[in-house]
Parts: C-alpha cells; structure tokens; sequence
C-alpha cells in the first residue's frame, strides 16, 4: 500500500443517505414483508432478504433501527418491490447528485491502518469489535484499538446502540503537486470494504476506465509520455492469516 508522507492531501467522500427518511424506508420494508408473510406464513425475513439479494443480517439490523441504509442500498431495494414511481424516481435523482466533500484529518489519511479499520467498519457482517477486525485484517488487537481511538478523536466512527459504526463513507485519498522525477504525480487511493461477489463486475468496470482515458488522451496533440495505473487487490488475505503485499 502506498504511504503518501509528503503528498498534499485531499478526500472526497460520498455522504449520501436515503432521500427517505429511515423510518419510513423501515416502514416501507416492513409493509411488504408483511405483505409476503400474508401470502405465506412461513416466509422468514432470512427468506425476504435472499428474495431481495440483500444480508439478512443487515437488513435486520436495518429494520430494528440499529443501522442506516446507503441511497444506493435503499434503490436497490425499493426497485424491487415498490409500486410507486415517484418514489423510484427521487431515488435515482438523489443518486446522480455530485457527491459532497468532506473533510478528513491528514493525520487519518496518512495511516493506512486506520483507513482500513473504517473499511471494515462498513461490513455487512461486521461485529463491530477490535477483535473481530484484527482477525478479518490480519492485525493486531492493540493496532485496531489504536486506529479506532484515533478514528473516535476524529468524529469518524461513533458508537450506536454499543456498536462502533462508521459516520462517514471510505474517503478517496489524492496527492498531487511537486512530487517525483517528473515534477507531476497524481495519486488517488480508496480502502474499502466490498462483496467479493462483485469483484468481477469491478475489473470489468477498471478495464472500460482504461479504455476511456486511452481514448480521451489520443484526443489531445501529444508530447509527453505519462504512466497510469489501476490496482485493485485485498488488503488482507485472512484465510492464511497473512497480510498481503
């Protein structure tokens, strides 16, 4: 993992949440499990969530109040089960909007363990316990804890309902400005936690990037030779217990 120490440093984070209010997305999702479970008595949540492809457990949590919906996660789910286009459509609106900046400590952005740690905060299956995140990282217990008290001092995880919960997205690291031979380095990082089910779709996506700012630069009256990469790969690979490289 890159270490920016003398990178000028910026992030720009998407703060987006549902363009409902939680309560009535929780109302909404309950109404038509209710729905489901009128037509079968036997229909489980564990049963709604695989019908929505969606964790069960974090739609529980969702539903008792103890964890906020994403705008993406919340679409994903009224698509598939509401009847009411204007509903739809606010959604959708709400997810073309620019995403807003916010501002995180340099001191955070330079500790590649601290971005890790509020990654993994955004698990769906997370405990939420330093213990649980070291195993999952390959970590230390004490180099969790002492990213969590940093990440606490900086008002980026809270606790909810005696869960650590992130209050922000993964922030996308930059540097840019003097920096190497060339006089003109652009670094951008994000640290974030996926479903792995989707990995394939990502590098799908990387590649059509690639493509794109291959075709955007054969545009322009070239003079100089530049060096753009994409890396995507696991900050930690927990099944040998060791960390990647």
């Amino acid at each position: 993992m890159a270490n920016p120490t003398d990178a000028t440093l910026g992030t720009e984070t998407s703060s987006r949440r549902s363009g409902l209010k939680q309560s009535v997305l929780r109302r909404m999702i309950k109404a038509e499990l209710e729905r489901r479970r009128t037509r079968n008595p036997r229909y489980s949540l564990r049963a709604f969530a695989r019908d929505l492809e969606f964790n069960s457990a974090h739609l529980s949590e969702v539903l008792n109040g103890k964890r906020a919906m994403s705008l993406e996660a919340a679409l994903r789910l009224v698509e598939r089960f509401s009847d009411d286009p204007k509903t739809v459509s606010q959604l959708q609106d709400r997810l073309k909007e620019k995403p807003k900046k916010t501002i995180v400590a340099d001191a955070v952005l330079r500790n590649p363990v601290a971005l890790a740690v509020l990654a993994m905060l955004h698990s769906d299956d997370t405990s939420g316990g330093a213990e649980w995140i070291a195993r999952n990282l390959g970590l230390k217990k004490s180099e969790v804890e002492s990213s969590l008290r940093q990440l606490r001092a900086e008002r980026l995880v809270a606790v909810q309902n005696g869960r650590l919960v992130p209050t922000v997205d993964a922030p996308v690291v930059s540097m840019g400005g003097d920096q190497g031979l060339t006089g003109n380095l652009e670094f951008s990082s994000l640290t974030v936690c996926v479903d792995p089910r989707r990995l394939p779709e990502a590098k799908q996506k990387i590649d059509e990037f690639m493509l794109q700012m291959r075709e955007f630069f054969d545009a322009g009256a070239a003079s100089k030779v530049y060096e753009l990469q994409v890396q995507l790969y696991p900050w930690a690979i927990a099944e040998s217990g060791k960390k990647s490289k």
